[in-house]
């Protein structure tokens, strides 16, 4: 995952990265919605896909930088 970590550091936000072996499904909680990465949690609900992180995160957090 490139993108939203890229948008994230732009805006100065912490964010913590999580290695996640997709054959290990044990590890495909909640937070991974049917499996799908990148995930950002986020108030504890899960957004999905590189570019509506991108979005959420330019939209949630206005004039960080």
């Amino acid at each position: 995952m490139v993108k939203a970590p890229h948008v994230s550091g732009g805006k100065a936000l912490d964010w913590e990265s999580r290695y996640i072996d997709l054959f290990k499904f044990d590890q495909l909680s909640a937070d991974y919605p049917h499996g799908v990465v990148p995930a950002l949690l986020h108030n504890g609900e899960p957004i999905l896909e590189s570019t509506f992180i991108n979005e959420y995160i330019d939209d949630a957090f206005v004039g960080r930088h």
